[in-house]
């Protein structure tokens, strides 16, 4: 099973949410195909971003302007998933 990856930081409320979700959906699958086994859960790295950086909060604020483009977030979200990257061992 791959990893899965969730970059989160809007709240923690939807951060468990979405895992939450993740895990009863697997539980679900692997029940359905046997029932008799102990389901296995997937390998979840979740990485938050505080959006009370100003950096990030500004960059929002501005996504909307004209002529402003999305550098700053998209650095941020770049680097948040860099993190979750596998290390080789």
């Amino acid at each position: 099973m791959k990893k899965i990856g969730i970059v989160g930081g809007v709240g923690w409320q939807s951060t468990t949410e979405y895992y939450s979700g993740l895990c009863r959906r697997s539980e679900e699958f692997h029940l359905a195909r046997n029932p008799h086994d102990v389901p296995t859960m997937p390998e979840i790295s979740i990485e938050s971003l505080d959006l009370g950086r100003p950096f990030l909060t500004s960059a929002l604020m501005m996504m909307n302007s004209p002529g402003h483009n999305l550098t700053t977030i998209t650095g941020a979200l770049s680097s948040a998933w860099k993190r979750m990257e596998p290390t080789s061992r």
